[in-house]
């Protein structure tokens, strides 16, 4: 049910309770907030203005809805690892019709630079069409930003200092207090190519054309401003 608020896709191994499913999409949405378990905070990382609830977006736009919390990730580095995602084999992908129906297209190219063109020049190729549909959420002032990059740490390319400063920042956005323990880093890769997560794995892929692709049709995708120059939802008052 909340998925469908919030304009996701629902796999067939999504548990279903029809009568319940029916009885909570009728809820007015300024009594959303009060349904939301734990700490009343949506964390997402894309969220299409067109496939959202009406009724929750206006609640949410009037101060009645959860915080929202945007994990923004390099459109690049998603692009390389969808591809690595759809080139699984089909019983590992899940059942998303895009998903399936662009595995089979992948699988006829010749390689993967060809891959990669194809996710540049298709506005329809799976992530591309939510990342460009999602850039409000970098804009608007309620919404508290994360990157990819800051929460990756150093197993994955990145440093603990900018993944303590991230931690800090969700913590203050939603109201958390100081955890009693550190969070674990996550477990090296078996090795960079079957990596999906670690940053800047589109350098190792992308040719000058790509680049040059990228620049013409896909440059607004990029985050910009940086995050930190962001207001959190606990600033919005000022």
């Amino acid at each position: 049910m909340w998925w469908r608020l919030l304009g996701q896709p629902v796999t067939l191994a999504s548990p279903v309770d029809a009568t319940l499913e029916g009885r909570l999409l009728r809820v007015p949405g300024i009594d959303l907030a009060r349904l939301l378990p734990g700490r009343g905070c949506w964390y997402v990382n894309s969220l299409d203005l067109g496939r959202a609830d009406a009724g929750f977006l206006r609640a949410w736009s009037t101060g009645g809805g959860p915080r929202l919390v945007f994990h923004h990730r390099d459109v690049r580095d998603r692009i390389i690892s969808h591809i690595r995602y759809l080139s699984q084999p089909a019983d590992r992908i899940g059942t998303q019709p895009e998903d399936l129906i662009y595995q089979s297209i992948l699988q006829a190219l010749p390689d993967m630079d060809a891959k990669i063109t194809l996710a540049l020049t298709d506005p329809d190729f799976p992530g591309m069409r939510d990342a460009r549909r999602s850039r409000w959420l970098v804009h608007h002032p309620a919404v508290h930003i994360v990157t990819h990059e800051e929460l990756a740490g150093p197993a994955l390319g990145g440093s603990p200092e900018a993944r303590d400063r991230a931690l800090a920042g969700l913590r203050q956005a939603t109201g958390t207090p100081e955890p009693t323990m550190r969070i674990p880093p996550p477990a090296p890769a078996a090795d960079a190519e079957g990596d999906t997560l670690t940053i800047g794995a589109w350098r190792t892929h992308f040719t000058p054309e790509h680049e040059r692709l990228f620049h013409d049709k896909c440059h607004d995708l990029l985050l910009t401003p940086p995050p930190d120059t962001h207001t959190s939802p606990a600033d919005t008052s000022r």
